[in-house]
């Protein structure tokens, strides 16, 4: 796991990335996936029709990780968009992407993530790192080097 400060979409359209997008399960009366700030807004605005599509899909299968066009993968850490963010959904997040890295084949892309609650979720980074850095950083999954936590 390496730690970067800055934009993780600066390079956006790399084939070569997976950009993990940290979300809520709210849908609004009118099927859209609330997806009004940081990375989630970034990539609504990228792809306008985000909402909809993650709407469908939380609706259908619930709040947790999804792959969706443009190399997006969610990383659910709130259960509504106006709460804090929850570390056991966080973990649980985490459990499914880990889940979903070999099925897409994510080991072999460079995998981009914003710190996950730690914006808007109003959680303190020391709180999430030990959860990163099992997954990410050491055993018993360390040969996943290809993944850069991003702050701003």
């Amino acid at each position: 796991m390496i730690e970067r400060q800055g934009d993780m979409f600066e390079e956006y359209l790399s084939p070569e990335v997976v950009y993990v997008i940290t979300t809520n399960g709210y849908v609004k009366n009118n099927g859209q996936a609330v997806m009004g700030r940081g990375t989630a807004l970034i990539a609504a605005t990228i792809a306008p029709k985000l909402p909809t599509i993650l709407g469908d899909l939380l609706i259908s299968y619930g709040n947790k990780p999804y792959l969706l066009p443009g190399n997006f993968v969610t990383l659910p850490v709130k259960h509504k968009w106006d709460e804090k963010a929850d570390p056991v959904l966080i973990g649980k997040s985490l459990d499914i992407l880990m889940d979903m890295w070999d099925l897409y084949g994510f080991g072999k892309r460079q995998v981009y993530i914003p710190r996950p609650g730690c914006g808007n979720g109003q959680l303190a980074w020391e709180t999430v790192k030990p959860m990163m850095e099992y997954y990410f950083g050491g055993e018993p999954h360390a040969a996943l080097n290809n993944v850069t936590v991003w702050s701003l």
